[in-house]
């Protein structure tokens, strides 16, 4: 079976949330062409789904080492390493990710360890940052917001966000 036949039929799979089942194939996948990053970071991506944390991140550090710098690989990774509670890690990869022009989700990952230092200002502007990047409609930077609103003591503020967001 073809390298691209194999990648086709793991995200068809993935898809079919059948994530167990696709993991075998990019493994076969990798083993032929280890230097596939779209293979490795669907790995990764499958990973994440079945809540394989640590495995994710080992697959978009493999992600990174072929392709070093791709700015959605390091904002997964900052991801991945908030979801491991390493907010430290998080902050840094979500910061080289900015560096690159990275998405969105770079500057969410940003605000949410900002929220964590209790940097109400930075979380705040990064919140703003990850809509206005095109993460409009999406529940967490506006989450965040209203977390910025509250922990400034504007209940009222932050109560009415949230009713914004579940509207």
């Amino acid at each position: 079976v073809g390298e691209l036949t194999l990648l086709h039929q793991a995200i068809r799979l993935y898809g079919e949330k059948s994530y167990a089942e696709a993991i075998p194939l990019l493994r076969e996948l990798l083993r032929k062409e280890p230097g596939m990053t779209d293979a490795w970071t669907q790995l990764s991506n499958t990973f994440h789904k079945l809540g394989r944390t640590e495995d994710s991140l080992e697959a978009l550090k493999q992600a990174d080492r072929w392709k070093p710098g791709d700015p959605v690989t390091l904002a997964s990774m900052a991801n991945e390493y908030f979801d491991l509670g390493d907010f430290a890690q998080a902050k840094l990869f979500a910061q080289r990710s900015i560096a690159v022009s990275g998405p969105a989700e770079s500057h969410e990952v940003l605000a949410a360890v900002l929220m964590h230092e209790k940097d109400l200002d930075g979380a705040e502007k990064e919140a703003r940052e990850a809509l206005e990047r095109g993460h409009m409609g999406h529940v967490k930077p506006e989450i965040l917001l209203a977390q910025v609103r509250k922990a400034r003591g504007d209940l009222a503020g932050a109560r009415q966000r949230f009713q914004e967001v579940l509207a």
